[in-house]
């Protein structure tokens, strides 16, 4: 893991330390078989792995790479939706002698549904027989890669299964308490094996302006956590009934259970400033698993 090292002020030698980190996504699409392996291979969870593209989401960058080799035209990627087959249309944009747009559907991938309304099996319309075969390669090549979105995306749920928080409204930028370091350079030494990504790791002290911007994103985050459930917890129809269901109350639960061991991950940064953060989020998740008791009870 890429890493400077922020000098100790004077008094602060001996302070716990947490990890301040972010990533840059490079190199285009990630095979998924050698991050496996190596995952595997260093002895951590296949299931924190990413889940691979589902056929829908792979048909549509595959739709994309077509449209993206057609030099000779304006090639468009629009849905198609129906009771049968899905899917996305390759599109050819011209303009009318005004000036105005003309679209005519070029080509079509499809995924068409079974009986019990799975999808089954990719169709490819429109298309040159002597493309079909390259094609259909195509699509499964774009099954077995993850792209620098999804790369992202897992980044985010990685680093925010053991106790980060965003030190921005907008992500990015994270932070981790110093026991979850070891866990988080785990990680990023299999993605930097694989991949061309790199996470980048900054060692932050438990100095004033440290404890200070932990504490804060860590507010906000509970804040708007706890927030969404008291708000949900007092939600009515037109007649007064309660709206929130059962499984909404079993996900605000666990949503509750994985904030309630966050804030514990940080009460030794934090201590008794975690306190009253502490005290609502209890509160709060004694209420929604009283209701949901009450709920399962009838």
């Amino acid at each position: 893991m890429n890493a400077k090292v922020i000098a100790l002020p004077k008094g602060l030698e001996n302070a716990e330390t947490g990890t301040i980190t972010y990533w840059r996504l490079a190199g285009g699409a990630v095979a998924y078989a050698p991050l496996r392996d190596a995952w595997v291979a260093a002895g951590l969870n296949v299931g924190d792995l990413p889940a691979l593209p589902s056929m829908h989401t792979a048909l549509h960058r595959t739709a994309q790479l077509l449209a993206d080799e057609d030099r000779r035209h304006t090639t468009l990627v629009r849905p198609i939706r129906g009771s049968e087959a899905s899917g996305f249309a390759l599109v050819h944009e011209t303009h009318d002698e005004s000036g105005l747009p003309r679209h005519t559907v070029h080509r079509e991938l499809v995924v068409a549904r079974g009986t019990d309304n799975t999808l089954t099996r990719v169709e490819l319309r429109g298309f040159d027989p002597a493309d079909v075969e390259r094609i259909q390669e195509l699509y499964l090549e774009v099954r077995t890669r993850l792209s620098t979105q999804d790369v992202g995306g897992w980044l985010v749920d990685l680093v925010q299964g053991i106790h980060a928080v965003s030190l921005r409204d907008t992500g990015g930028i994270y932070y981790l308490p110093a026991r979850e370091s070891v866990a988080w350079q785990r990680y990023c030494d299999v993605l930097h094996a694989v991949t061309e990504c790199r996470v980048f790791a900054i060692p932050a002290l438990d100095g004033a302006g440290a404890v200070e911007a932990v504490l804060d994103a860590l507010q906000r985050e509970s804040t708007a956590v706890l927030e969404q459930a008291s708000n949900q917890l007092h939600e009515v129809d037109a007649d007064g009934k309660r709206t929130v269901g059962k499984r909404a109350l079993k996900t605000r639960a666990d949503r509750l259970e994985i904030l309630e061991k966050k804030i514990e991950a940080y009460s030794g940064l934090l201590g008794a400033r975690l306190n009253d953060l502490h005290a609502r989020a209890s509160d709060v998740a004694a209420k929604v698993g009283e209701l949901l008791l009450t709920e399962l009870e009838t």
